[in-house]
């Protein structure tokens, strides 16, 4: 602790794990000025610039930007405690996969601990949870899996609920219009291809980043959640078909 009541940048990043460097940088875009200085010019750092300090690294973790951080913090409109909250639920849902995967991986050392041989459905479906969620979010940057996950919390899991049974009620409208011979010009078709289109956007924000990449899953996956995205790709050319009429 340094003379004042302040702690100097070079404790601050010992204890801290954020260089000096990167200090010195906050302090230049103006994102995390010390509250004082001591006779010499050393910047010193109190209980509140520290807890700000907390809130960037946390906020920097879920993905964003330090204009985006700035913003964020700028006038109180996120405060510490809640960007530490978001940490949190970001991080309990990733536990919360990880148990799942780690019940099967267990149930399956527990077979072969017993010399029972796992079937091969076993086996395939826990390669299929190993490696599903890490195939997925491949597609994306960490600032737009942050984004994501930042729109799933928003919703909550009743919002999420809702979402899904949306699209699972506007899929089979589609899949109606196509088996009746609708063709895309008819106006049911335009309808159906702007609520498809609007759920979409709910779920990408309208960035167009997330979108396209959003659509590199649907045409390089062969299954996502259990559906079959083959025939998802029909579906998206109708819908295509039907937003390109006048």
């Amino acid at each position: 602790m340094a003379a004042g009541g302040g702690l100097t940048i070079g404790i601050v990043a010992r204890r801290s794990g954020v260089s000096v460097r990167m200090l010195r940088h906050y302090d230049a875009i103006g994102l995390l000025r010390p509250a004082r200085r001591n006779a010499s010019g050393y910047r010193l750092y109190a209980p509140a610039d520290l807890a700000r300090l907390q809130a960037i690294v946390a906020l920097r973790q879920l993905g964003f930007g330090l204009a985006e951080i700035g913003e964020l913090l700028a006038g109180g409109r996120l405060t510490p405690a809640e960007a530490l909250a978001w940490r949190l639920e970001r991080l309990d849902a990733d536990i919360e996969r990880r148990e799942r995967l780690r019940v099967t991986l267990r149930g399956l050392l527990d077979r072969l601990a017993g010399h029972e041989q796992p079937s091969i459905d076993d086996l395939l479906d826990s390669m299929k949870e190993m490696t599903a969620m890490e195939r997925i979010e491949a597609y994306y940057s960490e600032e737009q899996l942050a984004e994501l996950a930042r729109k799933r919390e928003a919703l909550g899991e009743d919002g999420l609920q809702r979402v899904q049974a949306e699209w699972a009620s506007l899929i089979e409208e589609v899949k109606g219009l196509m088996a009746d011979g609708v063709p895309a010009s008819d106006p049911r078709a335009k309808a159906a291809a702007e609520h498809w289109m609007g759920l979409i956007n709910a779920f990408t924000g309208g960035d167009p980043g997330i979108t396209r990449n959003l659509q590199r899953v649907w045409e390089n996956e062969d299954e996502i959640a259990g559906i079959n995205t083959g025939e998802m790709r029909e579906l998206g050319d109708y819908i295509a078909r039907a937003r390109q009429q006048p």
